[in-house]
């Protein structure tokens, strides 16, 4: 179904509902665009006011209206008796800016629910085509030809188309999505988060562009992503060519995430056990300076040890050396009491006494 719809989109058979868009030739106008060019040209030149809602075969007119009456913002409006009447809904400036402003980026990523980042290179973006479901017509917010996808296989899985709904004020209604299952169409819904709504109080194309090109520069930078949900996928024929690719580039996807987990498992080891080494180079460390410590005091006590040795030896010396004093001491002591008792001996007296009265 995809790869018809793209071969479709190329020849330019299948055409486009405009509310804000509407297209002179190839020249696409956003409504206030319209306004201004329709204001510039005099009766004279009224076969260059006429906007249809395409560029295809089947295109339809459709006239820009200002939006002063019934409180209606301006957009464009179907003429009388149009089979496009009625297709689609009002939508917000937020909504129309961002619908432009993504169907110009070449590169962008979406975020999904899983948190899987999926980055597309489009070829060609195509703003609210209508789907015909059984009689039932639906406008599509961005229809893309891919370039390429990453993971690659979803290029395959979807054939190289992609289809976007924005989601700002409303989801997308949910007849739409099973129409667009039932054709097969992959479809992302991208909600537009509070913070990154936009001025809704817009009354010239200039404050209109300067809010598309604000959604512009910031998703045009990959790093930031667009957040979305599948709300229809692919029905894939894995006989088909496309099929084959498919599941190619999913085994070798799902191969690839699979040795980038065991990497990341061996560099998570890896880095365990460089911590691991670095808490042992620590700790041998602190042990090396303890050992260290230990053979200082060791040095010491030994020093303490000879030290000790020496003093005793001295001790020894000391002690032999008083106990020689104590002898002569004791000699010197037996001498003195020997000499007192020869000084009181009666012979020293008499003498004594006789050369005193001599």
């Amino acid at each position: 179904m995809a790869n018809n719809l793209k071969q479709t989109l190329r020849s330019g058979e299948m055409y486009m509902v405009r509310k804000f868009f509407g297209y002179i030739g190839t020249r696409r106008f956003n409504i206030y665009e319209a306004l201004v060019y329709r204001n510039r040209y005099s009766l004279k030149n009224k076969e260059k006011l006429i906007f249809y809602d395409g560029t295809s075969k089947i295109k339809q007119k459709i006239a820009p209206k200002s939006g002063s009456k019934n409180g209606r913002s301006p957009h464009f409006a179907y003429y009388p008796n149009s089979s496009h009447d009625g297709v689609g809904k009002e939508m917000t400036v937020t909504h129309k800016a961002y619908q432009e402003a993504i169907s110009t980026l070449k590169i962008f990523c979406i975020e999904t629910l899983d948190g899987e980042v999926i980055i597309f290179e489009v070829e060609e973006a195509k703003l609210e085509y209508y789907i015909n479901d059984e009689g039932q017509y639906y406008l599509v917010d961005i229809l893309i030809v891919l370039k390429s996808t990453y993971p690659f296989y979803y290029f395959y899985k979807w054939e190289g188309i992609l289809a976007i709904e924005i989601w700002v004020s409303h989801k997308t209604e949910q007849k739409k999505i099973e129409a667009l299952n039932r054709k097969g169409i992959p479809t992302i819904e991208c909600k537009i988060s509070k913070k990154l709504l936009l001025n809704e109080d817009i009354q010239s194309d200039k404050e209109y562009l300067k809010n598309v090109q604000k959604v512009i520069n910031r998703y045009s930078d990959i790093k930031f992503h667009l957040y979305g949900r599948f709300i229809s996928d692919a029905k894939i024929d894995e006989t088909s060519v496309w099929g084959e690719k498919y599941l190619e580039f999913k085994n070798y996807h799902n191969e690839k995430k699979r040795m980038e987990l065991h990497f990341r498992k061996l560099e998570k080891q890896k880095l365990e056990l460089e911590k691991k080494n670095k808490e042992l180079i620590s700790e041998n460390y602190n042990l090396d300076l303890e050992i260290k410590n230990k053979h200082t005091v060791i040095e010491k006590l030994s020093k303490n040890k000879m030290e000790v040795e020496a003093n005793k030896e001295l001790l020894k010396i000391c002690k032999i050396e008083n106990e020689n004093l104590i002898k002569k001491v004791s000699a010197l002591n037996f001498e003195l009491v020997k000499m007192k008792e020869y000084k009181d001996h009666p012979i020293k007296t008499f003498w004594k006494d006789k050369i005193r009265f001599k």
